[in-house]
């Protein structure tokens, strides 16, 4: 989890889209406080409603809901464009919530003022870590347990298969293409194994403090404003405002597209969840959160394609790849460094790039405040060595000549469409079977009693790209 605990604004959701929400609806109709004139009472029960459904969507995706609660939000700002009133929102349902502890409340804080510079005592003033935020407010556990009954509902949007990407400067944005043949073809596929998920019942364990550990690079520098500092205890860190103990088994609905990149159909492509924000995003999950997935009430299994890209590289001259990549190029201690440089050195134009978004990942390592055990391989594994990336990218050239023209090409997206292309073939393959498999670009879950299928169905979308004179090992994680 970030330093900073993710939330969504307050929202109007639609209140026929949550009609399982209607008997906590009206047993608290009859608690609330009324007012004497009509109007106000309808604002009341609209307000109520609105909560319900904040407060639901809070549980459901487990994250806070921020809600503004300056008086000029609802004289003049988004309150206002909303039909939001005051005294019907903030000191009658908000209240009325609270002190029925159905709902937690963080209040916010204002923004911090730079003082003049002269002013010694605000040295290392660092408006990044020092600004206002709104309150947040989340169900409580109370709240939240009648809320797990109603843990069969699904909530689902309506996305498109197929996504197109373009980068403009440092951001990218989805943009319209022209239909074709392949692009008939591949929603037409897309769709026949999202109708095969929607056949079968998937659920995983949410609990997630236990695949988190406390960053040993963390600092934080925003005690006074950080809206969960005050839950923090050096004991027994609590990684989620929302977590509850009762609340552990989630049910999800997987569901496919795939992104492709620069405006191109030849570049990227790969399969992502759906819809990548929504609970029971397995491609999102820690590994260790992965193993606990069950498809149909059966334990799950994971196979992974072992160094794809590299493998899949030494194909495409002709060569199969048949010892191990890593090894060969630092000490065995070195692993993970190396296996996340090899995919940057890939993914990036130039060699500064590539050390550049190196020293960048180790940045954004150091804000979190909770890591995922891998991490913190990683991290320790940073602090012992102090490595060079200028040197550690050499070697790699030196290890591996025959594929070295590809190291700061860029030609990473060149290879997550071959990817993409080999699970997409892996993944119909199995859907004609009637067998779900939920795809994490070079592995794959199935249930475990399926696992010879997904092997099968692995070598053969490997082969249908490469050909049968190749092959890439197979393992499970």
């Amino acid at each position: 989890m970030d330093e900073r605990t993710p939330s969504f604004l307050f929202d109007v959701w639609r209140w026929p889209d949550h009609k399982e929400l209607n008997e906590i609806y009206e047993r608290l109709l009859e608690k609330i406080p009324m007012s004497k004139q009509h109007g106000m009472n309808e604002k009341i029960k609209s307000h109520l409603k609105q909560f319900l459904c904040n407060l639901y969507l809070s549980h459901y995706y487990e994250k806070p809901v921020a809600v503004p609660l300056r008086k000029d939000m609802f004289a003049r700002g988004r309150y206002k464009q909303l039909h939001f009133s005051y005294r019907a929102f903030r000191e009658r349902v908000f209240d009325f919530l609270e002190q029925e502890e159905l709902m937690m409340v963080k209040l916010g804080v204002n923004s911090y003022n730079k003082p003049d510079d002269d002013f010694e005592i605000f040295t290392g003033y660092d408006p990044v870590y020092e600004q206002g935020c709104s309150t947040r407010i989340w169900p409580s556990d109370a709240l939240r347990n009648e809320f797990a009954m109603l843990q069969d509902v699904i909530i689902l949007r309506d996305t498109d298969s197929i996504i197109m990407r373009e980068k403009i400067e440092d951001n990218k944005f989805d943009i319209p293409f022209l239909e074709s043949d392949f692009t008939v073809n591949l929603r037409s596929e897309l769709m026949f194994i999202n109708k095969v998920y929607t056949s079968h019942y998937y659920e995983y364990d949410s609990t997630t403090e236990k695949y988190k550990v406390n960053n040993p690079w963390y600092n934080n520098l925003n005690k006074l404003y950080d809206i969960h500092y005050d839950n923090y205890t050096t004991d027994t860190p609590t990684p989620s405002l929302l977590l509850g103990t009762n609340l552990t088994w989630r049910r999800f609905l997987p569901q496919i597209r795939t992104i492709f990149s620069n405006g191109s159909f030849e570049q990227g492509g790969r399969i992502y969840a759906a819809l990548q924000e929504e609970i029971g995003n397995w491609q999102s999950m820690p590994q260790e959160q992965r193993k606990t997935i069950l498809i149909d009430g059966r334990p799950t299994v994971e196979l992974d394609f072992d160094a794809f890209h590299l493998t899949m590289l030494y194909a495409i001259e002709g060569k199969q790849l048949d010892y191990d990549p890593y090894d060969t190029v630092a000490p065995k201690e070195m692993r993970s460094i190396i296996k996340v440089l090899l995919l940057t050195v890939l993914n990036a134009e130039s060699e500064q790039s590539a050390k550049s978004a190196m020293i960048d990942e180790m940045k954004k390592l150091a804000r979190k405040e909770f890591i995922s055990e891998w991490e913190y391989k990683l991290i320790k594994t940073l602090d012992a060595n102090e490595p060079d990336w200028p040197e550690l990218i050499e070697k790699l050239r030196d290890a591996h000549p025959v594929i070295a023209p590809y190291f700061c090409s860029g030609a990473g997206l060149m290879l997550q469409r071959l990817d993409a292309e080999i699970m997409r073939e892996a993944l119909m393959y199995l859907a004609e079977k009637d067998i779900p498999a939920l795809p994490i670009h070079d592995s794959a879950i199935v249930a475990a009693h399926h696992k010879s299928e997904l092997r099968t169905a692995m070598n053969l979308g490997y082969r249908y790209v490469f050909g049968e004179k190749f092959t890439c090992g197979i393992s499970e994680k």
